[in-house]
């Protein structure tokens, strides 16, 4: 059996200040598809690995780090950081791959990880 994780649910105060989050500087899209899915949720898709589902909630939340999968890290990296997106974890090796770590305007943390194989065969 293969498993995997497609939705993360992104408890956030503001349902406006965070779709403009998702869709301006992440670049997510809305899902049109899923919007009957999960009611009272906005569903949000990068297209590739993962959706996000935004719930309005009215008190503070802490949510899970949400991992961002990339091809990329040192790319997306920049380009964040042209955004504006302040990052706590510069980019570094470990034994997952290239990880650097942010957070949005409502403290929650994301990782962008370019996984990497470093294993001799």
């Amino acid at each position: 059996m293969k498993l995997a994780l497609v939705y993360t649910c992104l408890k956030v105060n503001d349902i406006c200040s965070a779709t403009q989050f998702l869709r301006d500087i992440l670049g997510f899209e809305e899902d049109k598809f899923n919007l009957d899915v999960f009611d009272g949720g906005l569903v949000f898709t990068n297209g590739e690995h993962h959706k996000i589902v935004l719930v309005e909630c009215a008190e503070e939340v802490q949510n899970p780090t949400i991992l961002l999968l990339t091809n990329d890290c040192i790319r997306d990296y920049h380009s964040l950081l042209d955004k504006g997106i302040r990052f706590t974890k510069t980019p570094d090796y470990t034994d997952n791959g290239l990880i650097a770590e942010f957070l949005d305007p409502f403290g929650n943390c994301y990782c962008l990880l370019e996984e990497r194989n470093y294993k001799l065969n």
